[in-house]
């Protein structure tokens, strides 16, 4: 599992951000956590997986990229519905919807500088 540079948080997670990132960075438990990644397979935009789930999985070549996080599922639905809103409001025409969307999804992967701006 890799945690995006820019990974987003709902409020609840926010509040335990420095267990949470302990717990990804070491593959520890940690209770009330769903994450949001980039898709398993082509066909999907993104995955939402519990935690726990993701933890028990064996490392594959091309790792779990985390992109949100969330403290239950329905908060982790939330994270996507952001996500598509903000591809929505930059679309002129519904065809461009889907290519918006993966240029935002993939800015996840991009580091960020010092102050926090790419």
């Amino acid at each position: 599992m890799v945690l995006s540079p820019k990974v987003t948080m709902t409020d609840s997670i926010k509040k335990r951000e420095i267990e949470v990132r302990k717990a990804i960075e070491k593959r520890e438990e940690c209770p009330f956590l769903y994450c949001v990644t980039l898709p398993s397979n082509e066909k999907n935009l993104l995955d939402i997986h519990p935690y726990r789930e993701l933890r028990k999985r064996k490392e594959y070549e091309n790792p779990y990229v985390i992109i949100g996080l969330a403290r239950n599922r329905k908060e982790a639905f939330q994270i996507v519905t952001d996500f598509a809103a903000k591809a929505a409001a930059e679309m002129k025409c519904p065809e461009e919807f889907k290519e918006i969307f993966l240029k935002y999804r993939d800015s996840f992967l991009e580091a960020e500088d010092e102050t926090g701006k790419e």
